[in-house]
């Protein structure tokens, strides 16, 4: 499995960091989760075809998480490279309902050319050759959900935006490599900071958490202080691989 973090920050423009998109290859599977603003030219800067990726998962229906939804779909009708296989959408309850305002509001100029699919998660669970894909609730927005991939002895958590809560720490038991928002190095709702991301991490006896989703702030001081509480602790950069 190889996780490859195209981008890292959030919706405030930043020259080092566009906002939060996670790619994951699976043997020959590819799976993109959330469509920030920015992701398109990222992916081109890491020698990733979007017209390849199989699967596009979405997180939630904040604008800096699926502004480059419309923008995928525009140029995926480029007639000198077109997409050749279907679109596969997963995502939170209303993902189709997204779709068709997109339609609504754009018209044919993003209407696919080949077939698109919406698969809800939950309750649905992805299946990928020896894992499999599943969401959970995150306490963010009403609909917003987390994705843990487990596999062959392997498991990843990705916890979108969210606040601290005891059912993340029950979902990110024992993960292998546990990926976590720290948006603000102080205390804001619907988010967390590096300290409680790292005693999340240790409830949870991670083995290794890795740090995302970051404002354009100074975290210094912060992450000092969650290394005293994990050690274990990276902060993803853009272009961050790691190969499992």
């Amino acid at each position: 499995m190889e996780l490859l973090f195209v981008g890292t920050g959030v919706g405030v423009p930043n020259r080092e960091r566009i906002g939060s998109s996670l790619y994951i290859k699976i043997n020959h599977i590819s799976l993109l989760i959330d469509l920030a603003p920015g992701v398109l030219r990222r992916l081109e800067e890491l020698n990733i075809r979007y017209q390849d990726i199989d699967y596009f998962l979405i997180t939630h229906f904040h604008v800096d998480h699926i502004l480059e939804l419309p923008l995928l779909l525009f140029v995926a009708k480029y007639p000198l490279d077109p997409r050749q296989k279907a679109w596969q959408f997963c995502g939170p309850r209303g993902i189709d309902k997204l779709f068709d305002k997109l339609l609504y509001a754009y018209g044919k100029q993003i209407a696919p050319d080949v077939p698109i699919n919406f698969i809800e998660m939950p309750p649905n669970t992805l299946y990928l050759p020896g894992y499999a894909v599943t969401a959970f609730r995150t306490v963010h927005t009403r609909e917003s959900h987390g994705y843990k991939i487990e596999g062959r002895g392997k498991k990843i958590v990705y916890s979108g935006d969210t606040e601290f809560s005891i059912s993340l720490i029950e979902v990110s038991e024992s993960a292998d490599i546990l990926i976590l928002e720290a948006s603000f190095p102080f205390d804001t709702t619907g988010h967390m900071t590096p300290e409680r991301a790292a005693e999340l991490a240790r409830e949870a006896h991670a083995k290794r958490l890795i740090l995302t989703h970051m404002y354009p702030l100074k975290f210094d001081v912060a992450i000092e202080r969650a290394k005293q509480i994990f050690p274990n602790i990276e902060v993803a950069y853009d272009g961050l691989k790691i190969v499992l």
